[in-house]
């Protein structure tokens, strides 16, 4: 018996409705959210409307849930970061810095995975800082 294949589609609409309810949103909290209207964001629900990396990236902070993984698999969780670590130096603008090299990987790997698969390794760089800020923040809260 061949099973049939889930689609990306199809993984990122379940994704979606489940983050929706999971954050006690309507779709049209999340239209106005991510700036985006109801019609676009019922059409993602509905798997009728592919979501691209910087929606997908709106989404998954608007919705305070990681960006899911297109394999099929469950998305694992992302690990929580230390609040304060004594022993890193002071960033740049006198603020303490929270993350640690292993966040910061984590964070440039996923908005590397987005450049290939939405823009085929041609991200615009505002787009891909975001996507690594995000990711940055997603770690920390």
């Amino acid at each position: 018996m061949i099973m049939p294949t889930t689609t990306a589609s199809e993984i990122l609409a379940k994704w979606l409705a489940e983050a929706l309810d999971k954050a006690g949103k309507s779709q049209s909290d999340l239209a106005r959210d991510i700036d985006l209207s109801s019609q676009k964001i019922n059409r993602m629900v509905q798997g009728a409307r592919e979501i691209s990396g910087v929606e997908l990236i709106k989404i998954s902070d608007a919705l305070d849930v990681p960006i899911p993984s297109l394999s099929g698999n469950s998305t694992p969780e992302v690990a929580k970061q230390p609040s304060h670590d004594a022993a890193q130096p002071p960033a740049q603008n006198g603020t303490v810095s929270n993350f640690s090299e292993e966040a910061y990987d984590k964070a440039f790997t996923a908005a590397l995975e987005i450049e290939k698969r939405e823009f085929g390794g041609n991200m615009p760089l505002q787009d891909f800082i975001n996507a690594v800020t995000i990711g940055l923040k997603r770690q920390k809260n």
